[in-house]
C-alpha cells in the first residue's frame, strides 16, 4: 500500500512532511502551491505527517486557507486511522490518502 500526502506551501507553519517508522520521506512532486509525499506502508508502521490542502474555488483567499496540521496515522484492516497529538481519533483529512 502507498500513503500520499500533500502540503499547501503558502500557509505552512513549518514544512510539510511524511515520516514512516522515524524516517523522513523525500518530496515526490512539487507544484506551484503544494508539496506531495508518497511512501510504501504496511500494517504496523508508525506514520506521522504534517500537511494541508487548498484548491480554491470556495470563496476563501490563500490567506484564509487551512493551516498545516500534524497527525499520526495507523493502518488497521487496510484502513487508515488518524490520531491527533493527544491520541484521540479524528476524521481523515482531505490531504492524505491510502492507496493499494
Amino acid at each position: 500500500m502507498k500513503i500520499r500526502t500533500k502540503s499547501y506551501k503558502p500557509t505552512e507553519f513549518k514544512r510539510g512532511y511524511l515520516r514512516v517508522n522515524g524516517a523522513f520521506q523525500k518530496e515526490a512532486h512539487r507544484s506551484k502551491n503544494h508539496r506531495y509525499f508518497v511512501a510504501e506502508v504496511q500494517d504496523g508502521d508508525e506514520i506521522d505527517a504534517r500537511g494541508s490542502v487548498f484548491m480554491g474555488g470556495d470563496g476563501r483567499s490563500r490567506y484564509q486557507a487551512p493551516r498545516g496540521r500534524w497527525l499520526r496515522f495507523e493502518i488497521a484492516n487496510d484502513e487508515l486511522i488518524a490520531k491527533d497529538f493527544d491520541g484521540n481519533t479524528v476524521t481523515i483529512p482531505s490531504w492524505v490518502k491510502l492507496e493499494d
